[in-house]
C-alpha cells in the first residue's frame, strides 16, 4: 500500500491545471478535486498530490465544450456544440456573423447614446461649475468686507507707554519695602 505524497502546492496546482486559484479551490469545495490542508507557520495551505492534479487536468480536458454536467455551454444565447454548429437550429457561422453584426450596431446605438446623455450632463456641469466660481468670488468680497467691520469692532488695544508698572500691596501698604 503506497500513500499518495501531497508536495504540490496551490501554485503548482494552478501552473499544471492552468486554471486561477479561485478555481482550483472551488473545485476543491466542490469535491472535484482532493487536497489536504497542511499547517505551515500557522497557516492552512492546501497541498495537492501530482498524479490526482494530472487525472483531473485530463478530465477537464475530455469535458471540452460540455460542462461537468454533461450539458453543452450556452454563448450569446446559442447552444455550442463541438462541431461548429448550433445544436438549436443547426445555423451556420455566416448566419451567426449577420446576428453578431446586428448585435453590434445595436451596442454602438446605445454606445451613442450614452455618450450624448454624458456630454449633455458635462455641459450642465461646468454651467454649475461657472455659477459656483461666481459664488465663490462674491463671498470672499462679503467675508474680507466682515472681517475689516469686525477690527474697526474690537477695542482698540492698550499701548505699552500708557500702562503702568504697579507695585505690590505690600509696598504700597508699608512702603519701603
Amino acid at each position: 500500500m503506497t500513500h499518495a505524497v501531497y508536495d504540490m502546492t496551490i501554485k503548482d496546482a494552478v501552473e499544471i491545471l492552468e486554471k486561477s486559484d479561485r478555481q482550483v479551490r472551488r473545485y476543491v469545495k466542490a469535491g472535484r478535486l482532493r487536497a489536504k490542508p497542511v499547517r505551515i507557520d500557522g497557516h492552512v495551505k492546501l497541498m495537492f498530490n501530482e498524479e490526482e492534479l494530472l487525472a483531473f487536468k485530463e478530465t477537464l480536458a475530455a469535458e471540452g465544450a460540455f460542462g461537468e454536467s454533461g450539458r453543452q455551454i450556452v454563448i450569446d444565447g446559442h447552444f455550442v456544440g463541438e462541431d461548429a454548429i448550433d445544436a438549436e437550429g443547426g445555423s451556420t457561422p455566416e448566419s451567426r456573423s449577420l446576428e453578431n453584426a446586428d448585435a453590434v450596431k445595436y451596442v454602438i446605438d446605445a454606445l451613442r447614446e450614452q455618450i450624448q446623455e454624458l456630454q449633455k450632463e458635462n455641459k450642465e456641469l461646468h454651467y454649475q461649475l461657472e455659477q459656483r466660481s461666481g459664488q465663490v468670488g462674491f463671498l470672499q468680497g462679503k467675508i474680507d468686507a466682515l472681517q475689516e467691520e469686525i477690527k474697526m469692532l474690537m477695542p482698540a488695544q492698550p499701548s505699552e507707554e500708557k500702562t503702568v508698572e504697579r507695585k505690590p500691596w505690600y509696598r504700597r501698604l508699608f512702603g519701603l519695602l
